[in-house]
């Protein structure tokens, strides 16, 4: 056909122009909603659009085809996307409801058989006459169109279609309850949506004008792009960007009012699947996030007991990771419209300052606690009226093992007291640094025999221990002297019982070290 062949064509009168406009309608939608693909319910979306501009260029063949047989080839292919259509509807409701993704997919895997089934009869009809008992040609407008009449197995499969639609209308209906007011608008748009086309061609035989299946799909078409991304997209979306870097460390999160995931981004992925809660890796868009947390419910439950309306923060540790979790509502003209579900990876500032605590209370060298947390934790013991037994331990001659095999050696000696007495101390209390050469041991619920046991078996391990010296193949042996006592029906002063077993340490040196001397 040439270009002038063509040119008369479109302005015959005849040329169906309003077809051509719905075709162009829903190109220029499926377009446009491209840019928000990733959103739950857009990929219907834009499947419908497509299959809707098919339908409109199957119209517009049917309308300009000469003959029977070619005008009943493009019949044929309209019933392609009016077979299609309400699939897509069911899936992009079902999204937009917070049915998982996957589940939706395998839905419609199966609901699409019977689609499938009827279009190859639709197609090799004409050598077995199952879906169509008559065909004829009638006039629509200048032009003219394939009549049919539909045979019962057609209608069955007619309707299985109109149930499909009808059952995600049911789901959309049946939700209204749970959704705000805002909401419940973008919800009737959808209703209104499906409802315009079959009412325009209820009113088009009324009214006494023709317009065929694709022109009366537009008003429709317009009204579920208004509802998906206006009153869902359009001002969601663009507040949370404005909040929102799409690359910042912090994990974002962003939810309609229902706890469905409308954006993602790269870092909250990462950190999701980092503590497995989404241990199967499916799509987060359009999936609702209570179903995440479901895999660590201590999150659930403190999700769940969080006022979604207001700023909120919870934290979650597992070691080594440590998060806190913030929620910030979103509001447009005072409605809450959706929430900023925010993580933020606080492992190396619980790190630093669980390295600044134990720099407070460890001792650097001996790995034990240090002079003030013994005082204090025993203090603590002993004015809640804790039975306990107190040990003062100190190296013997701890000066000479310095001058003759230098600091590196004393400090190597200890390292290994500190860590004979720890071992042997164990869960049954704590172990200190006291200054210098001297370490306490402070042992709560436990007897005067049970800790003089416990020293002797501290110094003779100390006896037997080898220190290594600084120079290679150098050995060095040292001793300790223990006094140990316990608190007796009445005492609660923590300065007496360190004062007496002050003192019986004294008397263990006095006596000759590598002694332990008990208050009798």
């Amino acid at each position: 056909m040439s270009n002038n062949e063509v040119i008369t064509m479109l302005l015959h009168t005849s040329f169906p122009f309003s077809t051509l406009f719905s075709f162009l309608v829903f190109l220029v939608l499926m377009v446009y909603t491209l840019r928000f693909r990733s959103a739950p319910g857009a990929n219907y979306f834009i499947i419908s659009m497509f299959l809707s501009a098919i339908l409109a260029v199957a119209s517009i063949g049917e309308l300009l085809a000469h003959g029977l047989a070619a005008k009943l080839q493009w019949r044929n292919f309209e019933q392609i996307p009016l077979f299609i259509a309400p699939l897509c509807l069911y899936g992009m409701v079902m999204e937009l409801i917070g049915i998982d993704v996957k589940k939706v997919r395998k839905q419609l895997v199966w609901l699409v058989i019977p689609c499938v089934i009827y279009l190859l009869l639709i197609f090799t009809d004409p050598f077995h006459h199952l879906m169509r008992s008559h065909i004829e040609i009638e006039p629509f407008g200048d032009a003219s169109r394939i009549q049919i009449q539909s045979t019962m197995l057609s209608m069955l499969f007619i309707c299985y279609t109109r149930i499909i639609g009808a059952i995600a209308m049911i789901r959309l209906l049946y939700s209204l309850k749970s959704v705000s007011r805002f909401n419940r608008i973008q919800y009737w748009l959808i209703l209104a949506s499906a409802l315009v086309p079959l009412l325009l061609n209820s009113l088009s035989g009324f009214l006494h004008f023709e317009a065929s299946v694709s022109v009366s799909s537009v008003p429709g078409g317009l009204l579920l792009c208004l509802a998906i991304f206006h009153y869902k997209l359009l001002r969601v979306r663009p507040i949370a960007k404005d909040i929102i870097i799409e690359h910042m460390h912090e994990g974002v999160l962003v939810m309609d009012t229902n706890g469905i995931i409308l954006d993602v981004n790269p870092s909250a992925k990462r950190v999701i699947e980092r503590i497995g809660l989404n241990p199967n890796g499916r799509k987060l868009l359009g999936t609702n996030l209570r179903s995440i947390l479901e895999e660590q419910q201590d999150m659930l439950e403190q999700y769940d007991q969080t006022d979604k309306t207001q700023p909120s923060e919870y934290r979650l540790d597992i070691p080594p990771y440590h998060y806190a979790f913030n929620l910030i509502p979103i509001r447009s003209r005072n409605q809450h419209i959706g929430t900023l579900f925010i993580c933020t990876d606080i492992s190396e500032r619980v790190a630093y300052e669980e390295e600044l605590v134990k720099r407070a209370t460890i001792d650097g060298l001996t790995q034990v606690y240090n002079r003030q947390v013994v005082l204090e934790q025993t203090a603590l013991w002993m004015s809640q009226r804790t039975p306990l037994s107190f040990m003062l331990i100190d190296i013997d001659y701890f000066k000479s093992i310095n001058d003759q095999y230098g600091h590196r050696a004393g400090d190597e000696a200890l390292s290994q007291v500190a860590a004979i007495i720890r071992n042997a101390v164990g869960a049954k209390g704590m172990v200190g640094r006291m200054g210098g050469e001297e370490f306490a041991a402070a042992l709560p619920e436990v007897d005067l025999p049970e800790a003089l046991a416990l020293a002797e078996s501290i110094r003779e391990n100390v006896e037997m221990a080898i220190v290594s010296g600084h120079d290679k193949g150098t050995s060095i042996r040292c001793t300790v002297s223990i006094g140990i006592t316990a608190t007796r029906n009445g005492q609660s002063s923590f300065t007496d019982i360190y004062q007496e077993a002050d003192d019986l340490l004294y008397r263990s040196k006095n006596k000759g070290r590598n002694q332990v001397t008990a208050f009798r």
